[in-house]
């Protein structure tokens, strides 16, 4: 998580190596091309890990600690850090306005109001309303 240029430094190597085994077992037919294109990323993988644009909330906050001078693995002061980090957030949040009034609601367009029938149904054993003189479900309802 918030481990040194040097762990990362080691991703490569350890990858290309994994890849080469797996080519000389037979596993994986293009390992030797993986192998070779984890080498080409050697410089590529320690620049990802120390850009804080790549950074979880988890990195980021360890690495916050870190540069506050709080060690990392003693518990105590983690937690510490931790309620302090959290209280500066909550100071910064923006709080609502206990005088505004709340939004008035938002009328429903006239396309999405309900539809109300202003004749009774029409029954589907019922004399169709077109006058044709047959039931509904053998006339319009079919």
């Amino acid at each position: 998580m918030s481990a040194e240029p040097e762990y990362f430094q080691a991703v490569s190597p350890v990858l290309s190596a994994f890849f080469t085994f797996l080519a000389e077992k037979g596993h994986l037919s293009k390992a030797r091309d993986l192998a070779g294109m984890a080498a080409d990323l050697d410089e590529e993988i320690v620049a990802a890990s120390q850009d804080k644009g790549n950074w979880g909330m988890a990195k980021s906050f360890a690495m916050a600690a870190i540069e506050a001078g709080v060690e990392p693995t003693d518990q105590k002061a983690m937690d510490q850090f931790l309620a302090e980090y959290n209280a500066q957030l909550f100071a910064q949040m923006p709080r609502p306005s206990l005088q505004a009034p709340p939004p008035p609601p938002i009328p429903l367009p006239a396309s999405m109001a309900p539809v109300r029938r202003t004749e009774p149904k029409v029954g589907r054993n019922d004399p169709c309303p077109c006058g044709s003189g047959q039931k509904y479900k053998k006339c319009c309802g079919s």
